[in-house]
């Protein structure tokens, strides 16, 4: 088990314990990368705002049903899926422009391949990946934006690793079609990660 998922078990159990303390560690642990993620999914940095605390909410209310020999983080993204699609139910699938979440992400938590990606590189991917379906739109913002592995992005979205696999393939392919060559980060970073993905 990573270290990163031994400090996250270390405080999901505080908190069972009854710790205040650790509620308020989780929250800040996992706030901006859940903020990043709501925020490329809903409409304004509002709902995104709205969507992280509720998530916390629904997260506190159920922690004793989570099963402590299964990674944290997907079950945490998972409820927070399940409260955009709330939202979504109640208005429309939104999703911002890509290089509007990259700046408000957590700064000391750089992106895959962040350093390489140039504003009108961000643009176009950002563009590009606008015009994919709501369910493709979904498995890259956690697998690339959020570096997931295909195991954690089935948790959260509720499907078998081959149908994520699939789907990640098929938005590849769809975001390679629609950039250029050119865009040679943008091509690396889609490679490196897309690495084995078969449909």
């Amino acid at each position: 088990m990573k270290s990163d998922e031994l400090k996250e078990k270390e405080i999901v159990v505080r908190c069972l314990r009854g710790d205040q303390d650790a509620y308020r560690a989780l929250f800040d642990h996992f706030f901006d990368e859940l903020y990043r993620t709501a925020y490329m999914l809903m409409k304004s940095p509002a709902d995104a705002d709205d969507a992280v605390q509720e998530t916390f909410i629904r997260v506190f209310q159920s922690l004793h049903t989570y099963d402590l020999d299964r990674p944290f983080r997907p079950w945490l993204h998972r409820i927070l899926l399940n409260v955009c699609k709330d939202y979504w139910k109640r208005r429309k699938w939104f999703f911002i422009p890509l290089e509007q979440a990259y700046n408000v992400r957590d700064q000391k938590t750089p992106l895959p391949e962040d350093s390489m990606l140039q504003d009108e590189e961000l643009a176009r991917l950002a563009q590009a990946i606008r015009e994919l379906s709501p369910k493709h739109r979904a498995v890259v913002v956690l697998y690339f934006l959020n570096d997931m592995r295909i195991s954690e992005v089935a948790e959260v979205v509720g499907a078998p690793e081959g149908t994520v696999k699939s789907r990640i393939h098929h938005a590849v392919r769809a975001l390679r079609k629609r950039l250029e060559r050119s865009d040679t980060a943008v091509y690396h970073l889609l490679s490196k990660r897309g690495e084995g993905i078969q449909a």
